[in-house]
């Protein structure tokens, strides 16, 4: 499922875009933390968020690349 969203909000938001240039910024829910998470590492938060500027910038130091590609072949 988080794949899914994650290809949606390439395709809409920074597919196509230039290097240097800035994206809309968006932010989606991309996971909760456990309970056993959140205490063995002292987290205040519930939630996990990404935004579209963090994502850019992953796709382009090649991080991501290839979890979208798997990403295209699972919604196929």
């Amino acid at each position: 499922m988080e794949s899914k969203i994650l290809y949606n909000l390439h395709e809409k938001y920074i597919k196509g875009t230039e290097k240097e240039i800035f994206v809309i910024n968006k932010r989606i829910l991309l996971c909760h933390l456990t309970y056993a998470v959140k205490r063995g590492g002292s987290f205040s938060a519930n939630n996990v968020y990404i935004t579209t500027k963090v994502l850019k910038h992953a796709m382009i130091k090649n991080l991501l690349s290839s979890m979208i590609l798997l990403s295209e072949i699972y919604i196929q």
